[in-house]
């Protein structure tokens, strides 16, 4: 029988939750509290969106298609990466407070990893 963790299950429950299934505006992402239980929730949101814009890219490049960015081979990217980029966008460019944070990122991760 498939032994349960109730902390695991409830953390995965409070997230589905927590982010609306639109995705994270750029307004909830600027005003999101330091408490622990909401970083992880975004840590965790950003750790998806980032893996799915990884496999993207990588079915991309097997396709024999432009990648969105490239990343130089050594680097392992994390949550933390991408809020540095989100907040980087985010101060250089004009988006709105309702704008997701997804593009926010993609257009962060085409600026700081441009493809030859």
């Amino acid at each position: 029988m498939l032994k349960i963790n109730h902390s695991v299950l409830a953390l995965i429950v409070s997230v589905i939750y927590a982010i609306p299934a639109f995705g994270l505006t750029l307004e909830a992402f600027e005003s999101r509290e330091n408490s622990l239980a909401e970083q992880q929730m975004i840590e965790a949101y950003l750790h998806g969106l980032g893996s799915g814009l990884e496999y993207a890219n990588a079915r991309l490049g097997l396709k024999g298609e432009s990648k969105l960015y490239c990343q130089p081979g050594g680097l392992a990217l994390n949550p933390g990466n991408y809020i540095s980029l989100i907040e980087g966008v985010a101060s250089r460019h004009d988006f709105l407070p309702n704008d997701p944070i997804d593009v926010m990122l993609l257009v962060g991760l085409e600026i700081e990893f441009p493809c030859p």
